[in-house]
């Protein structure tokens, strides 16, 4: 799992000097004698040059090194078949697949990917399902987390798990699909910041009671991606199923 990564060093910097000579306007040169004359008129020697040396440039940074301590967390995890909930480090759906694959089928069904999904210049890395071709036209190969860079150090973006689901939808826009009972829904649409940090909201819509006798469900959305009525559209269930 760990690769050697190298970096090559380059770059060259030469000092150069360059070596003058005094000269004297001969009118004005003074009656000296013999030996003084002689070395009045000498040339200056040159300063021999240094030899150059060889100045590293700052090396080129390395996205895959700078992921390698987070891979090898989650492989590490799969193949010790931990079921912990870890919310914070964003292993939640690799836990629960954990609990009904082997580990064999745990590491064939999982996948990652390295690569810039906010537009920054910045890689982002991607772990998730290993689509079929089916599921990958669908949006069914869900992603159980992903990490972008801050300051050269990885930052968890978000983690998906069965009832908080990620599927990417393309352009760097991942769709969110999450339940709380039967009652109580969400179908969020939204758009990785520039810096990768941020899921901003482009569509949401949610299912709540619609007053408080409970007996009915309302569709409601908004561009804010919170569950507030009072600022959301009410949808039939026709409208929201076109959204």
């Amino acid at each position: 799992m760990r690769k050697g990564f190298s970096i090559l060093l380059s770059g060259l910097l030469l000092f150069s000097f360059t070596a003058c000579s005094l000269i004297k306007d001969s009118s004005d040169k003074l009656d000296l004698p013999d030996q003084q004359a002689e070395e009045a008129s000498a040339t200056q020697a040159p300063t021999a040059l240094p030899e150059p040396t060889a100045t590293p440039e700052e090396p080129e940074f390395d996205a895959a090194e700078a992921y390698a301590d987070t891979l090898e967390y989650f492989y590490q995890f799969i193949v010790t078949g931990n079921t912990d909930i870890d919310y914070e480090y964003g292993t939640v759906g690799i836990g629960e697949q954990a609990i009904f694959r082997s580990t064999d089928e745990a590491l064939e069904k999982t996948g990652f990917a390295i690569i810039d999904l906010s537009g920054d210049g910045l890689p982002e890395l991607y772990i998730g399902e290993m689509a079929s071709d089916a599921e990958s036209e669908n949006l069914r190969a869900p992603a159980y987390a992903l990490f972008t860079l801050q300051d050269d150090e990885p930052a968890l973006t978000f983690t998906g798990w069965y009832r908080n689901a990620y599927f990417y939808h393309g352009n760097g826009r991942f769709y969110n699909q999450g339940s709380n009972g039967a009652m109580y829904s969400i179908y969020g649409l939204y758009k990785l910041s520039p810096d990768g940090l941020n899921l901003d909201c482009e569509h949401y819509i949610f299912t709540y009671e619609r007053d408080r006798s409970q007996t009915g469900i309302g569709y409601y959305y908004n561009t804010t991606c919170k569950d507030d009525k009072t600022a959301s559209v009410e949808l039939s269930e026709e409208e929201a199923l076109e959204k």
